[in-house]
């Protein structure tokens, strides 16, 4: 496991969260333990919905521990790399425990991988066995790697005993799964993270969730998204029920969902929150009397978005989270409070969980502690990834030392506001200089987001000839005038930037394009609106290119001519 990074501090223990037994950690050490609590209080009552099929948290487990027997007749044990290909599919719950049950690591992956990328996976996993969906990647497994596999919908291991015993298979320490990222350099990077920052994370998360029996959850995340962790896994460790939606969870569908299923948790990506809130007088007259929780984050979220769900009774608790993939993927949560409406600028990301240590860091790694400065949030604690799976270059770039603990460098710049809430300002990355001037174009999406009328707002930095110019690519709701918009966001704009920071061009669209996971292609978008200005690069102030709507900042441009 060479390239992999050992935490410091393991000893640390483990505190429970809640008032009823459901609410604590998990019974074991390990994921294996994962179905217990259901399987103890609750063993016939229904835990896993999908499409017409629905299965008890004892038909689950009796699932698990055939694919555990199976596996290891396959000559499998602790520390296999078992690939999955991560398909929307019931089989994938008891395949996981089965894996962890076995000591095993379970390695989800996107059935939709290009053969390159493929390789690039399994030449860095080698992989003992890999389950997978029907047809997908088994035409290509042959030539890139030699490893028995078996058709995920195949059930070849239904023969097997459905009991066991898996103490000794796996420890807390252990790696108990491996889900890639894409990774600036284009090859994705395996984070690999331990049963014991599971545990941890999920400890800490349902102290603002509350999962229980009882509690319906709506799984919205594909199986290769760490946010499958905490939308399938997490509420079924404390007993709760999962309802999958299918591979593409469209809007109408997601709302009869929640709606037929009584779901009382929402977890979900903004672009899709954004999605399903688009006609809010339609929502009011369906049935969500059960929801409690609602929970974003991934990307900026509307701030309208967020209060309109608070608004809907009393009791909601709508969540604005944060994290990243090595961290667990939620590490920083901020509760609404209130039901106001009108807020313009996006939401803070909130304080730690209590597995979570977060601090900010200047230019010379020096802790920032006052409000309102900028610095790099770095992570730390129990939820920390040991590291990239076989990346000793990755990992020696990830991470920090501070105070004598090892700490995540997530590239995100946030501020503390006067409540020491966290505040994301935007990504390390997306710092330019324009003549001489350091500009974070992440602060300009952070504005145009909480603008009525748009939808979504991506800046990026667009060189033409030898100058540098900010655009903007904004999406917008549906029924807006493209002049009316635009002057409005100048409006904004204006009153929050000075001169240097005015974007150059605006490109208005009425949709955007979605990835697997749900989030937005926003480099497919931002490529194809540069694109659409170079081609026809014009000295006006409005112009249709590409099926863009395109703005220019005459002002701005006189100097590039």
């Amino acid at each position: 496991m060479d390239g992999i990074l050992h935490k410091q501090g393991q000893s640390e223990q483990r505190q429970a969260v809640g008032n009823d037994a459901c609410s604590r950690c998990l019974p074991g050490p390990t994921l294996a333990s994962l179905l217990q609590v259901g399987q103890t209080s609750c063993p016939d009552h229904t835990a896993l919905l999908c499409a017409d099929q629905s299965f008890s948290f004892a038909e689950l487990d009796r699932q698990s521990w055939q694919v555990f027997h199976f596996l290891r007749s396959q000559g499998l044990s602790r520390g296999d790399r078992v690939v999955v290909t991560a398909k929307k599919s019931w089989e994938l719950v008891p395949i996981a425990v089965g894996i962890w049950r076995l000591g095993a690591i379970y390695v989800p992956l996107d059935a939709e991988y290009p053969v390159d990328r493929l390789r690039a996976v399994l030449t860095s996993i080698e992989p003992a066995f890999g389950f997978l969906t029907r047809s997908v990647m088994a035409n290509h497994l042959s030539e890139l790697s030699p490893i028995p596999h078996a058709a995920l919908e195949a059930h070849v291991w239904s023969q097997e005993p459905q009991t066991g015993v898996c103490e000794g298979q796996a420890n807390a320490d252990d790696i108990a799964y491996i889900i890639h990222t894409s990774g600036s350099t284009g090859t994705p990077k395996g984070v690999a993270m331990s049963h014991r920052a599971i545990q941890a994370y999920f400890e800490g998360h349902n102290a603002h969730f509350n999962f229980g029996p009882g509690s319906v959850c709506l799984n919205n995340a594909p199986f290769h998204f760490d946010v499958s962790i905490q939308d399938v896994f997490l509420p079924l460790a404390f007993g709760a029920k999962v309802c999958l939606t299918p591979a593409t969870p469209f809007p109408d569908l997601i709302l009869d969902l929640m709606e037929k299923n009584r779901v009382t948790h929402l977890i979900i990506v903004a672009s899709l929150l954004m999605m399903i809130t688009e006609n809010e007088e339609t929502l009011l007259s369906r049935d969500f009397s059960e929801l409690r929780v609602v929970m974003t984050g991934a990307e900026l979220c509307k701030p309208s978005v967020l209060d309109f769900w608070r608004s809907l009774h009393p009791q909601m608790k709508v969540i604005n989270g944060y994290g990243p993939t090595e961290v667990n993927s939620i590490s920083l949560v901020y509760e609404l409070a209130g039901h106001g409406r009108g807020r313009e600028s996006a939401y803070p990301i909130g304080k730690p969980l209590k597995s979570v240590h977060a601090v900010l860091l200047d230019e010379q790694a020096v802790r920032i502690d006052q409000p309102g400065r900028d610095g790099e949030l770095v992570l730390g604690g129990a939820q920390l990834m040991d590291g990239y799976w076989r990346n000793v270059e990755a990992n020696k770039h990830a991470f920090i030392n501070v105070d004598g603990q090892r700490y995540y460098r997530t590239g995100d710049i946030c501020q503390l506001d006067a409540n020491g809430d966290f505040v994301f300002v935007g990504r390390k990355d997306k710092e330019v200089k324009i003549n001489g001037r350091r500009i974070n174009i992440a602060e300009i999406e952070g504005r145009l987001i909480g603008t009525t009328g748009v939808k979504h707002a991506f800046a990026s930095l667009l060189r033409h000839g030898d100058a540098s110019h900010i655009v903007c690519s904004i999406c917008m709701e549906a029924g807006i005038n493209t002049d009316v918009l635009h002057a409005q966001v100048m409006t904004v704009l204006r009153r929050s930037f000075p001169a240097y920071m005015m974007p150059s061009f605006f490109g208005y669209f009425d949709h955007v394009a979605f990835g697997t996971t749900g989030k937005i292609k926003v480099s497919e978008q931002v490529s194809q609106l540069h694109a659409a200005i170079a081609r026809d690069w014009q000295p006006v102030y409005r112009h249709s290119v590409d099926g863009f709507v395109v703005h220019r900042k005459q002002e701005a441009l006189d100097h590039a001519e």
